[in-house]
């Protein structure tokens, strides 16, 4: 089966870890989550996606302040840098501006939407909207908060053939100590989609201490990521749908 890095994941179980409709056929795209590595497909400007709205104007209900908004990725394009339209800013390709949250990524972040949608990602069923990120180069993608954040963290995550990691740490960009580790099983094609990344999985890591940064890492274009929320170890796409304007 072909693939491409975007995908859904509606699969429910919660993991432990250690501390220190019709659907268009999928493009030959050779295991690739993102489609990006193919020949046509290097650019964000080779897809024409839909304008979408980045849902700045979402309000965090009080009941759950110490819990930030879920970062679903909506609003930029296919294969754009997500960079600091998380803090207010702009993607890569000019998308936003964002909502401010005081997140930043690392450039080889990806926004990755669906081939359902227009993009070129090889995936379905993921918790919210059409699009979710994933990297095509490094060994990691980095999410950067300068502020810092406390209790947990959360995510979706798709991985159809090759496992992940995702690393907490108190020190920006990767670096100072790691606070928390967990490691991503694969989370094999449910087969009943054309699309390789359609199995999705809730995540949830608590930790002691403030957080700085998150590492995601895993084979490049074989992983994907949604509904990334800081603050909380609760991924239940409920909790999430109490955000959605």
């Amino acid at each position: 089966m072909s693939a491409s890095i975007s995908s859904g994941l509606a699969v429910a179980a919660l993991l432990s870890i250690s501390f220190s409709s019709q659907s268009i056929a999928s493009p030959d795209c050779n295991h690739s989550f993102t489609c990006a590595l193919q020949a046509g497909m290097a650019s964000p400007a080779a897809f024409d996606t839909p304008v979408r709205e980045p849902g700045a104007d979402r309000h965090i209900p009080q009941s759950l302040s110490s819990a930030w908004p879920p970062l679903t990725f909506e609003g930029l394009d296919h294969l754009e840098e997500i960079q600091s339209f998380y803090a207010g800013g702009l993607g890569s390709e000019g998308s936003g501006p964002g909502p401010d949250y005081g997140i930043t990524f690392s450039d080889n972040a990806l926004a990755v939407i669906s081939q359902e949608a227009g993009g070129g990602g090889d995936f379905a069923n993921n918790p919210s909207g059409d699009t979710t990120m994933s990297f095509i180069t490094g060994t990691a993608a980095t999410l950067n908060v300068p502020a810092g954040f406390e209790v947990g963290f959360s995510f979706f995550y798709s991985a159809a053939e090759f496992p992940g990691e995702v690393v907490v740490y108190d020190g920006l960009d990767g670096s100072g100590n790691v606070l928390a580790t967990i490691h991503l099983p694969v989370t094999p094609t449910t087969g009943e989609t054309p699309y390789l990344w359609d199995n999705w999985q809730p995540i949830g890591m608590e930790f002691t201490g403030v957080a700085h940064s998150v590492d995601f890492s895993g084979t490049i274009d074989q992983i994907g990521f949604d509904n990334i929320t800081i603050g909380t170890n609760d991924p239940d796409s409920l909790f999430h749908d109490r955000f959605e304007q």
